[in-house]
């Protein structure tokens, strides 16, 4: 019965895991063709089979990566060390970094390319995985002219072309400082163990990667896309029941009150410290509020038998009862509050606008022209906060119809009160 009740929890988990890659080939196309300013990527190092009989072949560069990674980011196994100035070197590396995408993916005769750039950045590393976190937003449409001088240009087309340059970059500094001075190479590493060193990650004079370097890495990164199965997949981290990257093979067991996966909490933390970006931040905290409401028996009641040891029988049923009474809504709490936060901005933005053009047009904001406004906003900024689109150029057409309207009812007032 307990085995049975594993086989269910992983199934479990494995429904969540094809969501959540659906949502990638789903989302990717949603992400730069809605009218969304903004699209949130998760970005992690592939799995790493242990097994040299493992059928899946990974390139020596990935591999490479994960020795890289654990150098200069650590390898998780230092607890109370934590590697904020390496992270932030690699954070300013991505940040500001530019990529161009079709502004259409369905009309073959629109060659606009859509600019957009990397503007928040987080990144969790530890010894079974390494994901970077990234918000991208919108900045410019180039047109198609633009757009014909540009393709003799080599430039970025995805956030993962972006990574792959960068860490081919870190990789390749990495091999070669080994190979040229390989006595001070193995002192380093054994310092790194328990030092944040500077110069860890470089971030000046990097040597160009091979160009197969690049294309191994970007083809074998792993990629979600969108606020919901990326939240999701990071509440599953914190509480312990996310699969492993560097142990793939490797069955998940939910332990909520083994102090070694609870060690998970304290590296978000860490990475939540040097994270950049108020989205960022959020989805990061939401994730710490999943990890310690699915290790509190006040809010999963079924985490009680667990407490007097291992028990199989009930480890899926309670893992399960976190997934819906923590987890689930935890990413529904954290999707409302971005969309909230996102709406809220939009609507000041608009406020903001419209104002100023009744100051350009010499009207009164003091009078019954800033009560028409604040009136006539209502029903755009309602919409907004339902999720529907507003049109800026209706409400403007609305707030030069009021404008007119007040100033001829004025002149009316006027003529009379002289005659």
């Amino acid at each position: 019965q307990g085995y049975l009740s594993f086989m269910r929890f992983n199934f479990f988990l494995s429904i969540f895991s094809v969501v959540g890659w659906l949502g990638v080939s789903v989302n990717q196309v949603q992400a730069y063709t809605t009218s969304a300013s903004y699209s949130v990527h998760l970005i992690s190092l592939p799995d790493l089979p242990t097994s040299t009989s493992s059928q899946v072949s990974v390139p020596q560069s990935v591999r490479d990566l994960w020795r890289w990674k654990d150098s200069a980011l650590g390898n998780g196994q230092d607890f109370f060390v934590s590697r904020p100035r390496a992270l932030k070197s690699l954070i300013s590396l991505l940040l500001g970094q530019t990529f161009f995408h079709p502004a259409s993916t369905h009309d073959e005769n629109n060659d606009n390319l859509v600019c957009w750039s990397i503007d928040e950045c987080a990144i969790l590393s530890n010894c079974a995985r390494m994901e970077i976190y990234l918000v991208c937003t919108q900045s410019t449409i180039v047109s198609a002219t633009e757009n014909h001088d540009a393709k003799k240009m080599n430039y970025y087309t995805s956030p993962k072309a972006v990574l792959s340059s960068i860490l081919a970059s870190q990789l390749e500094h990495y091999r070669i400082s080994n190979n040229k001075h390989p006595h001070m190479s193995f002192i380093t590493t054994s310092l790194s163990e328990i030092l944040d060193l500077p110069g860890l990650i470089p971030t000046d004079n990097l040597p160009i990667p091979p160009e197969h370097m690049v294309r191994e890495i970007q083809e074998n990164l792993q990629e979600i896309i969108g606020i919901e199965p990326i939240t999701r997949h990071l509440c599953l981290v914190s509480c312990g029941m996310a699969p492993r990257p560097n142990r793939p093979n490797r069955p998940v067991h939910f332990r909520p009150f083994s102090s070694r996966d609870a060690h998970i909490l304290l590296q978000l933390k860490r990475t939540l410290e040097v994270a950049v970006g108020h989205r960022i931040q959020r989805i990061l905290q939401s994730s710490l509020s999943a990890g310690k409401a699915a290790r509190d028996v006040r809010v999963v009641p079924q985490l009680r038998p667990l407490l007097s040891g291992d028990c199989s029988t009930v480890q899926a049923t309670a893992a399960a009862a976190a997934m819906e009474l923590v987890i689930e809504p935890e990413v529904k709490r954290c999707k409302s509050s971005l969309f909230a936060s996102e709406r809220s901005f939009e609507i000041q933005q608009l406020r903001q606008r419209c104002e100023a053009y009744v100051i350009q047009a010499k009207g009164d904001l003091n009078n019954t022209e800033a009560r028409a406004l604040r009136k006539l906003l209502h029903a755009p900024t309602v919409a907004l906060r339902e999720g529907k689109d507003v049109s800026e150029d209706d409400v403007f057409k609305s707030v030069q119809k009021m404008l007119s309207e007040a100033r001829s009812s004025s002149r009316k007032i006027f003529s009379h009160d002289n005659n």
